[in-house]
Parts: structure tokens; sequence; C-alpha cells
């Protein structure tokens, strides 16, 4: 997992836009310094964070990474008054399991907002990664039921009819 990269990049590019009117969203990991958020948050009108997994045992075997930076930031862009929207790519067997998912969810209402919008997206094999099936479809429609009875209000589901040579009939 790489920190935010191209920092001066970003803020130069988001100062001109908000000299021309326009608003900037950062896609991002989440995996950031205090500095560097700092001086992004300013900067920056929102923020599109993908948030793995709940189990920083996940962070350290599959992302080489651990969780409490992300989650730190994530409590400082909502602190922060920022659009925030949360991204979790869900992976048969790696970070779909109903108590991570209610941790997650738990995460969002409790320590940021249930206005906070959750985007639960199907994973599809590729690249290290080519071994594992594509997210069972009844995984994404559970991780929403969960989402909305621990209360968030924007719950989303994604990749569910991505025509893929992957998806199994």
């Amino acid at each position: 997992m790489k920190p935010t990269m191209y920092l001066e990049y970003i803020l130069e590019t988001a100062s001109i836009s908000h000299k021309n009117n326009l608003k900037n969203i950062h896609v991002s990991n989440g995996y950031m310094s205090e500095e560097a958020l700092d001086l992004l948050v300013p900067k920056i009108d929102a923020f599109n964070i993908d948030l793995k997994s709940m189990s920083n045992k996940f962070y350290k075997e599959i992302c080489q990474a651990n969780i409490d930076p992300i989650l730190d930031n994530l409590k400082y862009i909502s602190k922060n008054k920022k659009h925030l929207e949360i991204i979790n790519l869900l992976i048969n067997s790696f970070n779909d399991s109903e108590e991570l998912i209610k941790n997650l969810v738990n995460f969002i209402s409790i320590e940021l907002e249930k206005d906070i919008p959750i985007h639960f997206s199907r994973f599809f094999p590729n690249y290290k990664m080519n071994n594992i099936l594509p997210t069972d479809i009844e995984k994404l429609y559970k991780a929403k039921e969960i989402a909305i009875d621990a209360g968030l209000k924007y719950v989303y589901i994604g990749q569910c009819f991505y025509r893929s040579k992957y998806i199994l009939s």
C-alpha cells in the first residue's frame, strides 16, 4: 500500500480548480500522513476513500499496511465536514464475513456519521488475485441489509452486473 503520491500536484490542481469555480474529489486508499491530510482538507471538496476491511490482519497481509491511519483519516475528514464517501470491495473469504461488515458499518455509524455513503463493490479476479471467484452477489445484498439495519442512510452496491468472463451462470 502506498501513501498519497503527487501531493504537490494535487494541491496545485485543486487550487486551480477552485479559482475556476470547479469542485474536486480526492479518490484515495486513505493511507496518508497527518501532515498531508492537513494540506489536503482545505483544498479538497470531497473524498472517496477505499476502506478495504475492518481487519488489521487483512491490511497487514494483503496491503502491507496498518488500518489505524486510514480510520484516523476518515475521522479527520468527517470531523472537518468534508463530503466523504467510502468504498468497500468485498472479496470472497477475505473481507466478506458478516462480522467484518458489521464492524465496518458500526464504525461509520458510531465514529463518523450515518449519512456518509457506503458503496459495497463486487470483486473480480485480476492480477495477483486471479484465482479468486467474483464476489457472490448475495454477499453484496447482505452487506447492504446490514448497513441499513445499522442506520446508514445511503447504501449502494456496485458492479453486480458487470459483464465479465468470470460471471458464472
